[in-house]
């Protein structure tokens, strides 16, 4: 699977299947007991704000179907979110002008605050201040396009300018068989070597090592993580229930 991922702007030509749903299939496959996959739609809270429009929603498989028939999904449900891109460029990934949204602040415009968890046998405060910093997993993938390592330096000024983005921007960012982009959290990243450096992003270049399957192995661990933790803690669908929403 993961190598016909990888092969993935072929399969429309050959199968007629678009890479949208080719992915979209992909997680469903992989995540089926544990996370249900939805095609599009947008991530709202309970003072009714909503995110743009994302290409594919994941959410937690314990979760009520209240909205999505709307396409709405409430921020406590969702564990992971995609952004599709036939072609990623540093305009359509970092532009914050409102005719031309980029990728990032699409997945900025999430709301995550107001949160409304029951944290059941966890501490309220630390269950609300992990989900702010790990959920939903925010991942942008492109089919084609040159990621730079530019960009990472980017990302990491942005943290270091602003510390409270780091929440709200990307956790991996995909160019198929060019390279990835990972965050993390905690601003250490640690090498295969064993070697830690101190920072918030870090840009691998596939080429480099053949390793075209690893954003999807990157993908799939972050995703099951958050997976687990709908075993833990639920929404409070209370404050959703009286919601007009349209």
């Amino acid at each position: 699977m993961l190598r016909r991922i990888s092969l993935a702007e072929e399969f429309e030509d050959t199968t007629g299947v678009s890479p949208w749903s080719f992915i979209k299939d992909f997680l469903r496959d992989s995540f089926a007991g544990n996370l249900r996959v939805f095609r599009g739609g947008q991530v709202i809270n309970a003072n009714n704000k909503k995110s743009e429009q994302i290409d594919i929603v994941l959410c937690s498989q314990n979760s009520i179907k209240i909205f999505s028939e709307k396409g709405f999904y409430p921020i406590e449900t969702v564990f992971g979110v995609v952004n599709i891109k036939k072609e990623l460029t540093r305009t359509n990934l970092f532009s914050n002008k409102k005719k031309d949204c980029g990728a990032i602040k699409n997945l900025k415009s999430i709301p995550k605050d107001n949160i409304r968890l029951n944290p059941g046998l966890l501490n309220q405060r630390v269950v609300n201040e992990n989900f702010k910093k790990r959920f939903p997993c925010k991942i942008i993938f492109a089919y084609e396009g040159k990621i730079l390592p530019t960009w990472e330096d980017e990302l990491n000024k942005i943290v270091k300018e602003e510390p409270g983005e780091i929440d709200y921007l990307p956790d991996i960012i995909v160019v198929n068989k060019q390279g990835m982009i990972k965050k993390s959290s905690d601003g250490k990243v640690v090498l295969s070597n064993g070697k830690t450096l101190e920072k918030h992003f870090h840009f691998s270049e596939f080429e480099k090592n053949e390793m075209y399957h690893m954003p999807f192995l990157h993908i799939l661990s972050e995703l099951y993580k958050n997976a687990n933790w709908q075993y833990y803690i639920g929404p409070k669908y209370e404050d959703y229930f009286n919601k007009d929403l349209s």
